[in-house]
């Protein structure tokens, strides 16, 4: 069984370009490992250590975030496509990065893959979810959004329009 692995332009290079990469496997974990076999040096962008992904990367498995489904051990069959999304440190000119903390205030809100939708709509805009409690009528979330200025207002936009309420973070133990 092959699986579609969406590979961000940040680690592209790693893939000789490609953007989609197909690798058999059952489980995310699988999937990762089989990708690693073909792209030499990418494992030390998705892991910390073996079988713990990096802070900074998110999987998601048709639209949906792995950290709520069963993490690296999340099932996948045929026709599921895995998207691995970077959190990018640093700074570059004309990049901001915003600290928000998101409201999804009803269980619709909850269930969809709003952040993820983002990403796809800014692919320059990178997140980082600092902390989050999600539940299933309401979630909150401390999210750092950094990339240009313009789109990172435009993300946020994005986010208001989906329903969720977007307030800043002002000297926040999130940063600690």
């Amino acid at each position: 069984m092959s699986i579609k692995v969406r590979i961000p332009s940040p680690l592209r290079t790693f893939t000789n370009g490609a953007d989609i990469v197909e690798v058999p496997g059952t489980t995310v974990s699988e999937v990762l490992n089989g990708l690693i076999a073909k792209a030499a040096g990418i494992e030390t962008r998705l892991f910390k250590t073996p079988g713990q992904l990096n802070r900074f990367v998110n999987v998601y498995v048709n639209d949906e975030d792995v950290r709520f489904l069963s993490n690296l051990e999340t099932p996948v069959k045929d026709g599921d496509e895995v998207a691995i999304v970077p959190a990018i440190a640093g700074g570059n000119a004309g990049q901001v990065s915003k600290r928000c903390w998101l409201t999804f205030p009803s269980r619709n809100q909850v269930e969809q893959p709003i952040i993820w939708r983002m990403s796809q709509a800014f692919p320059k805009v990178v997140f980082d979810i600092r902390q989050s409690s999600v539940q299933n009528e309401i979630g909150i979330m401390a999210v750092l959004f950094v990339g240009p200025a313009d789109d990172v207002v435009k993300a946020l936009a994005f986010l208001r329009e989906a329903g969720l309420t977007v307030e800043p973070i002002e000297k926040s133990v999130v940063e600690g």
